[in-house]
């Protein structure tokens, strides 16, 4: 055992340097990916905005243009505050739910019946409480992003921004929210034909090629250099697209939501002035 042990050791030791320096370069992957997110999502919302307001064509250099700004931050602390509250809530609530549960340390039976069933009676309303919260947020979360980029307001003043909205405008903002909901569950029925289909055609053009290559030439190496990028080819990219497509229209009807309901008020003062002696 103990010799299983050092050979452990020391291969862990002859390879530590590699395995850091893979844990860097995920850590500085995973950095530039949340960058890259951040920048695509408020550049989209921003070129769609231009598209619908100043009819201007949107395009990838515009994108990325509108995306690398200061305001994209706004994106980033909102997550990360709401995120972060959250987290402390749910976790409260959770401890609060699980509390009973300090019963089992006594002694005594009926005690620890007790703590069980009212520890699974709490967690029930707990976990609803949670499901709704993350749907509030959600919610929110779609007109706080759009208020910081869109109208360039603070990270603070577009979620209280969002929170009024939200409340003037509940009965509207809840039947959308309904419909891109029924809108999603039908997106991810025809995702999961569309996998399916993907799925034999990439086994059929990467999948039994790649193993008639290593039946003849017994090499793991040779499979995959077929497999490997016909199956990105054939299952990855299509999937991403049709991913991408469904993103963006999505953020284009949260997009018209958030115009047509915050751009609502502002037209009714303009009219109102207009009329006006």
């Amino acid at each position: 055992m103990s010799t299983e042990f050092s050979h452990l050791t020391g291969v862990i030791s002859h390879y530590l340097g590699w395995i850091l320096l893979s844990a860097c370069l995920l850590f500085l992957l995973a950095i530039i990916m949340a960058v890259l997110r951040y920048v695509l999502q408020a550049g989209v919302y921003r070129v769609l905005y231009r598209l619908e307001v100043d009819h201007v064509a949107p395009s990838v250099k515009a994108g990325f243009r509108e995306g690398w700004h200061r305001r994209t931050w706004r994106l980033f602390f909102q997550n990360f505050l709401i995120g972060v509250l959250a987290t402390i809530g749910v976790l409260v609530l959770l401890v609060l739910a699980a509390s009973p549960l300090l019963l089992l340390l006594t002694h005594n039976d009926s005690a620890h019946t007790v703590g069980i069933v009212v520890t699974v009676g709490l967690m029930i309303p707990a976990i609803l409480v949670i499901v709704v919260l993350a749907i509030v947020i959600s919610v929110l979360s779609q007109f706080w992003w759009r208020a910081a980029i869109i109208d360039d307001m603070g990270t603070l003043g577009a979620v209280s921004y969002a929170w009024n909205t939200v409340k003037t405008n509940f009965r509207d903002v809840a039947i959308m929210w309904l419909l891109m909901l029924g809108v999603g569950v039908l997106f991810g029925l025809l995702v999961i034909v569309f996998v399916m289909i993907l799925v034999t055609i990439t086994a059929a053009v990467a999948g039994l090629p790649g193993y008639l290559l290593y039946q003849a030439t017994q090499s793991v190496f040779v499979a995959l250099l077929w497999g490997l990028p016909v199956a990105i080819i054939s299952f990855l990219l299509p999937i991403l697209f049709v991913s991408g497509l469904y993103l963006i229209f999505r953020t284009a009807v949260w997009n018209d939501v958030y115009l047509s309901i915050t751009r609502k008020g502002a037209r009714s003062d303009s009219s109102m002035t207009v009329s006006s002696p």
